[in-house]
């Protein structure tokens, strides 16, 4: 009954964001892609996985995200984001917008104005950089401009408190026109739909409320609100909306405003061509994508292409995975590492082991391991001691060959060295078996350390 479509959202990142998993091509998420430092590369793949997306019914992908991961400590970014370094990231921002623009679905930039540099998952609190407007436009705003300048559909505000542009550590973003009205509309020059994170999400829901944050997201200058997940949430946020505009604390305007604009966004959407997607060109494209990003740290020993008989015992030690923040989605990295290195060598087990071991695990693991050639995976041990003291142990028994740094590549600064290292920036199937054509010599690492 509707004159225009609903608005069909979805995060799907790539990498280890993906909310649709089955019967979708499977691409690098945006770190693994800044290593291939190729922004062709990085438009045929958004192209491809929009087209698919068009032809599930999404009309508008929450991404890409145009965070700067310039904060080792950050725990929701990392390698969510293309990089460290704002003008390579600003480049591939607007790479994947234009590719989202080919497939015509919509994108979102995110998370404006950066949650970069934050040590707070603002899922579970309320993250605050005391930067100022020039201070963010020296380094977080590059990307967030670039997108904007391609054409980016729309822009998500993060949930964080910025007190030196607002003058209050206790609210986020949202809770004031600094950010969105005055910084993004009025300095920036957006004109598209200006979006909110989930209002569930900790950064709002403990701090102003999410029923009460609806509102003030919209005096803010906000048009789109999420509350994704509890429906009474939901009906709270329109009871809300609702008395705020019979009080006048709302202005009708300010509705209507923020209507015209999701309304615009959908008749560009609806008005655009879908083209078919091609299931087996995307999964050649997929594979390629991989093989660009798969990165070689160090060999010092020498030890790629790995050489072993049929018979030689080869164990990959790997954390027990999971969904490392709030953000991602569960991950079954188990199966897909042992299948990938099986494909080359069948005598290959696998050992999983703690993300943090204490020494009692970690001795038994060098007593379980034997004589076997070791792959050692490493999922942020940078943020893990035990990880590091699995490794330095490995390293002194003469039992580590080859690591596997599976997640942010900050671990080769803590990994010991001499030593052989990979990074692959993301647990994920395609990743392992990019990399054990690595190990094995079938291939050559082309990726480079995102700047």
């Amino acid at each position: 009954g509707h004159t225009l479509p609903l608005l069909i959202t979805i995060d799907q990142e790539q990498g280890v964001v993906r909310r649709i998993s089955r019967g979708m091509t499977a691409f690098p998420g945006n770190m693994a892609l800044g290593a291939a430092g190729n922004p062709a590369l990085v438009t045929a793949v958004g192209a491809a996985a929009g087209a698919e997306l068009r032809t599930c019914g999404v009309t508008l992908n929450l991404a890409p995200v145009a965070d700067v991961n310039n904060n080792p400590a950050n725990p929701v970014i990392g390698i969510r984001s293309f990089g460290a370094e704002p003008g390579q990231v600003a480049t591939l921002v607007a790479a994947a917008v234009r590719g989202a623009q080919a497939a015509g679905i919509g994108a979102m930039l995110k998370h404006f104005p950066g949650h970069g540099d934050t040590e707070v998952d603002s899922h579970q609190g309320l993250p605050v950089v005391r930067k100022t407007v020039d201070e963010l436009a020296a380094l977080e705003l590059a990307p967030f401009q670039a997108g904007i300048a391609a054409g980016a559909d729309s822009v998500m505000i993060a949930h964080i408190a910025y007190p030196t542009i607002t003058g209050r550590s206790d609210l986020p973003a949202l809770a004031t026109p600094d950010i969105p009205q005055r910084l993004l509309r009025e300095q920036l020059g957006f004109n598209g739909v200006i979006a909110s994170d989930c209002l569930e999400m900790d950064g709002v829901a403990r701090t102003v409320g999410t029923e009460r944050g609806a509102v003030l997201a919209l005096q803010s200058g906000i048009d789109l609100v999420f509350v994704s997940h509890t429906s009474a949430r939901q009906y709270g946020a329109l009871a809300a909306i609702r008395q705020a505009v019979a009080s006048g604390e709302l202005p009708r305007a300010r509705l209507a405003d923020a209507a015209a604009r999701v309304q615009r966004l959908k008749r560009s959407l609806a008005a655009t061509p879908v083209p078919a997607p091609d299931r087996p060109a995307n999964e050649r494209l997929a594979r390629a994508a991989y093989a660009a990003t798969t990165t070689l740290v160090r060999d010092d020993g020498g030890q790629i292409p790995l050489r072993l008989t049929p018979q030689d015992p080869l164990t990959i030690l790997l954390p027990r995975t999971h969904a490392m923040n709030m953000a991602e989605d569960p991950l079954e990295s188990t199966a897909s590492a042992l299948a990938a290195f099986q494909r080359h060598h069948p005598a290959t087990d696998l050992v999983e082991y703690p993300l943090d071991p204490d020494e009692s695990t970690i001795a038994g693991l060098l007593d379980s391991v034997g004589d076997a050639s070791i792959i050692l995976v490493t999922l942020n041990a940078h943020q893990h001691p035990g990880q590091v003291r699995l490794a330095r142990r490995l390293h002194q028994a003469g039992k580590q060959r080859i690591t596997l740094i599976a997640r942010n590549p900050y671990d080769a600064a803590v990994l010991p060295v001499p030593g052989t290292a990979l990074c692959l920036y993301e647990p994920t199937p395609g990743a392992f078996n990019a990399a054990a054509d690595v190990v094995f010599g079938v291939a050559q690492a082309q990726g480079q350390l995102p700047t």
